[in-house]
């Protein structure tokens, strides 16, 4: 089962390529979609690296320019075994999982559902060459659900072949009441991403969740 909505979510050939060019209506629609401030201006950063139709590449995005986003933001290396490997994760997302995964591959530092929709994600990105945003949520047992939202964005030393993934991970809801021991990982009972949008492809990529699950 899980493996048809993996491959329910990938584009045709044809959606793949399309054209890189950002028109105005295509970065207002996909930036409409986004609701974390702070990626929605790190969407606006990358944007206005993509000059005359080229993909940013690692040395456009300077850490100077964006200080207050930093501790938000994270770099993925793209391997040629089609792997990830993080090279840089932000200290939110350092604090949010109590745990450093900089200088880990993903295929080993993320197991399960978890991990495989996560590497979806990656790969999705690395493929189509658009930025990516995720709607996705923790479950657990005694706890309320944590919100999590994903903005992956592509860079590229070529403008072709896509090196490298430029991301910020954020929790919309920590429960005030969360138990100071949980780890948001490893405790939890089940991942369920309810959103995925491509930018210039504005559609959920996955079908509507069951009421009791939404209540949960």
């Amino acid at each position: 089962m899980y493996s048809l909505l993996c491959r329910c979510w990938r584009f045709s050939n044809w959606r793949c390529t399309l054209d890189l060019q950002h028109s105005g209506t295509l970065v207002s629609l996909f930036r409409e979609q986004i609701g974390p401030e702070c990626q929605k201006a790190l969407y606006d950063y990358w944007i206005s690296k993509y000059i005359s139709g080229v993909l940013p590449r690692r040395a456009d995005i300077e850490p100077l320019e964006i200080p207050h986003l930093l501790k938000y933001v994270g770099l993925i290396d793209v391997l040629p075994n089609d792997d990830f490997k993080y090279r840089l994760v932000g200290t939110h997302m350092v604090n949010l999982f109590e745990k450093d995964f900089t200088g880990t591959l993903a295929s080993q530092s993320k197991q399960g559902k978890y991990g495989l929709i996560l590497c979806d994600m990656y790969k999705q990105v690395r493929d189509c060459k658009r930025p990516l945003f995720s709607k996705s949520r923790f479950i657990y047992e005694r706890e309320q659900p944590i919100e999590m939202r994903r903005l992956i964005l592509p860079l590229s030393e070529n403008n072709n072949d896509i090196n490298m993934l430029l991301f910020a991970t954020i929790a919309v809801n920590v429960p005030l009441m969360l138990a100071p021991d949980l780890n948001v990982i490893n405790d939890s009972i089940d991942f369920i991403e309810h959103q995925r949008i491509l930018e210039g492809h504005l559609k959920d990529r996955m079908k509507p969740q069951k009421k009791q699950k939404e209540a949960i």
